[in-house]
């Protein structure tokens, strides 16, 4: 009978400890933040759809992309790192780092950082109606390139899903005369232009980053 007694108790605290689990489980579950989580890549490219004038070039800088739900508290993408990019490149994009997990969720916020970046400008372009010659180098930004912007569509990373962020630099818009004249850029001008765009699939055209970090 005591032996009975004793298999009985152990049987329920045992029950009750596992449906203490449970409930504990369904209450992490209410807070998608805590245990869902999303993967998401960034790529930063300069397609120059609708641009005003031809040229080539390259911006060489570094980058840490940011995102926010509230403007206020910001999820990191990886470190800063150094991209050489090709501008004017329909359709092509560079992979910033590898892809990274994130809280899921909608993030209508994005910040880019880093050090001011170089843009070389081959001679012959045709900017505004005017011709450049000669080659121009553009420092971009001023000690820092520091740009926060809200997306017009906002980025939504589901628990589970896979989310490519699309950076488009849109080049076409600050590489201007006035600013080819002066040899510099403006961090509003960028951060002006800048569109970041949420894609389910990567681009067509993806190069990996160089092997280097800022």
């Amino acid at each position: 009978m005591e032996n009975t007694l004793a298999f009985t108790k152990l049987k329920t605290r045992t029950t009750l400890l596992t449906v203490a689990l449970l409930a504990a489980g369904c209450a992490d579950a209410t807070r998608p933040e805590a245990v869902f989580m999303g993967t998401l890549n960034v790529v930063v490219a300069d397609d120059g759809v609708g641009a005003r004038g031809s040229f080539e070039g390259r911006l060489s800088a570094d980058f840490r992309v940011s995102i926010s739900r509230d403007g206020s508290d910001w999820v990191h993408l990886g470190v800063p790192t150094q991209v050489d990019l090709q501008l004017q490149d329909a359709g092509g994009a560079l992979f910033l780092h590898p892809p990274i997990d994130v809280p899921a969720g909608t993030y209508p916020y994005l910040r880019i950082v880093g050090g001011w970046g170089l843009a070389r400008i081959e001679g012959g372009a045709e900017v505004g109606g005017r011709s450049f010659p000669d080659p121009v180098h553009l420092r971009v930004g001023e000690e820092r390139l520091a740009i926060e912007t809200r997306l017009p569509t906002a980025i939504f990373v589901a628990p589970g899903g896979h989310m490519t962020l699309r950076v488009d630099l849109n080049s076409e818009a600050w590489v201007s005369p006035e600013n080819l004249e002066a040899g510099r850029v403006p961090a509003a001008d960028v951060e002006t232009a800048l569109t970041g765009r949420a894609h389910e699939r990567l681009p067509a055209l993806v190069v990996p980053p160089p092997n280097r970090q800022a």
